[in-house]
Parts: structure tokens; C-alpha cells; sequence
């Protein structure tokens, strides 16, 4: 039987809390998805589904940006992109 492969986690913050020691880097950031952000997602999407759902993803965008308090459309980005 092949051993398992252990992954050490990836670290985060979140960009609306900075409270991770100065001497941490974090491996990616989470932040609020930006508009920029959309054709990115999409293309993610249909690497990992094999379909194109734009139309869904600008939808969702849109209603994160609505009325619902306690709804979030968030992006992971690699750190120092």
C-alpha cells in the first residue's frame, strides 16, 4: 500500500482581518469578489466542469452586491496577485 501524501495546510487571512502575526505570510488571501473577478471564476469553472455558466456566475455577483446582509460572494487569490 503507497504511502499517504500529507499536504501541509495553506495558510489565510481574511482582507477585512489582519490579525495574523506580522511574520506569517499567508499562501492566499479571501477577500469580497470584485467585478474584474467574474471572467476568472468562469474560466475556473469550466476547467473543473466543462461548462461555461458565465450568465450564473454574473447573477450571483449581482445579488451578492443586493440587499442580503448575511450573503457573500468571496474569491481565494494567491498571495501578491
Amino acid at each position: 500500500m503507497p504511502a499517504k501524501k500529507i499536504h501541509k495546510p495553506a495558510r489565510a487571512r481574511v482582507e477585512a482581518n489582519d490579525s495574523l502575526a506580522p511574520e506569517a505570510t499567508p499562501d492566499f488571501v479571501v477577500r469580497g469578489a470584485r467585478s474584474h473577478d467574474l471572467e476568472a471564476i468562469t474560466q475556473l469553472d469550466v476547467r473543473v466542469t466543462k461548462v461555461s455558466k458565465r450568465p450564473h456566475w454574473h447573477e450571483l455577483f449581482e445579488r451578492s452586491a443586493g440587499a442580503r446582509p448575511n450573503q457573500f460572494f468571496l474569491v481565494a487569490v494567491a498571495h501578491g496577485d
